[in-house]
Formats: C-alpha cells, structure tokens, sequence
C-alpha cells in the first residue's frame, strides 16, 4: 500500500479530541489544538498531544509540490527547502514522532475497513524510531537544552532549583543533513550553541527536547 505524494500513512487509534487528568485526578475532555506544547506551563495538559504513530504506508514519492516550513539561512540569504531536500528514510511498521498539529487536520483523515489512518505530511515527521533507537530526519537535530541557575540575590528570595533557559545543549540525536549539504561534524554528546528562533518543543519517551535544524547549530563547545 502507498499513500498520496509527500505524505505518511499512520494507524490512528485516537480521535482528534482526547482526554487528560491532571494530578488532582481531575479529567477534561479538550480538542488538541487547544493545548500548546511550545508552553512552559501546560506540561501536564501536553501529553494529551498526540505526535507519534506507527507508519501503515510510505509516499509514492516525494515532489518538490510541497515547501519545508523551515528557512535555512545562509549568510544574509534565505533559502526555502522542499520535501525533495529531504532523504526518504521512513519505513512502515516505524515508529515516527511528528509536529502535533499534524494529527489535528481532519481532512487528512481516512476510514476504511481497515482502521482509521491520517496521513501525516512528510516535511512534518522530526524522526523515526526503530527498536528503540531515534533517527531524525530531514537534517533535524534533538537537543537537550541546559539550564542555568539564577544567581543569589540580596534583594530577591530565589529557589535553589530556579533555573533560566540558554541557547546551549547538549546533542541527543542527530540525523542526516539535506542532500546538498555536508556533515556538519557533530555527534551524540556534543554540546552546542544553537538558535533558539526555530526550535520545536518534542516529547519522546517522557523527556522534553528542542527540535533545531543541524543548520541552526552555531558552535560546537
């Protein structure tokens, strides 16, 4: 079985509005997009998001029809990728974790005798994983992001644990770059100084990542 040119096919099991508890015991039922990931304080809420799913069917093919939301910035020049840029690693029977607004476009739904499937844009996929193991694709990058301590002030009562966010990390996963571009000589481990405009807030296995493009990376400490 192939899906439509550009887009994945993933088993759904999940309607677009789900439920959440929060720590009280306490159960909402919201539509997923009114909850937004990129949010510090609707961690608890986030996990209602669903941005994950197991690939049923691969894209017949990829075309250059569909742009990459993402602008990679050469010099003072910026460039517009394609789904063409991207190499064509997803496979079915992967696990992929993807931008949670893909699992909110109902006209992207399909129902048959088989199930209920979405198709998921492929320039919307961040990685796939296989026996455990996270490969990024489309030149994407997961961070995780370190945290400094706010210093001790006389005027102010600040917790120990009182933390502020940095533009550094440390490299969790890395994937291919886009086919015209070389390796970017970072590896798993790497701590970096990337920018923060673009990054994407990612779930995987319980833990928080920035999602960055390896051209965002700046430095390598």
């Amino acid at each position: 079985m192939k899906t439509t040119a550009n887009h994945v096919l993933i088993e759904l099991d999940k309607t677009r509005d789900d439920t959440f508890t929060t720590k009280s015991g306490m159960t909402f039922y919201v539509p997923t997009m009114a909850i937004d990931p990129n949010d510090p304080n609707t961690e608890t809420d986030a996990d209602a998001i669903r941005t994950y799913g197991i690939v049923a069917a691969t894209p017949w093919k990829l075309t250059k029809s569909m742009m990459v939301p993402v602008v990679v910035r050469k010099g003072n020049r910026e460039q517009m990728r394609t789904v063409a840029d991207i190499v064509p690693e997803v496979e079915v029977g992967d696990k992929i974790h993807f931008r949670y607004s893909a699992i909110d476009r109902i006209e992207n739904r399909i129902y048959n005798e088989d199930g209920m499937f979405q198709a998921i844009p492929y320039s919307d996929i961040f990685a796939r994983e296989v026996d455990g193991q996270v490969i990024p694709i489309g030149s994407f990058v997961f961070v995780e992001p370190i945290k400094e301590k706010i210093a001790k002030s006389d005027h102010l009562i600040i917790p120990d644990d009182f933390t502020k966010k940095t533009n550094r990390g440390i490299v969790k996963w890395i994937g291919k770059p886009f086919k015209d571009e070389a390796e970017i000589g970072v590896e798993p481990g790497d701590e970096v100084v990337y920018d923060t405009k673009y990054a994407e807030r990612q779930k995987v296995n319980d833990e928080w990542y920035e999602v960055i493009y390896q051209d965002d990376i700046m430095l390598k400490v």
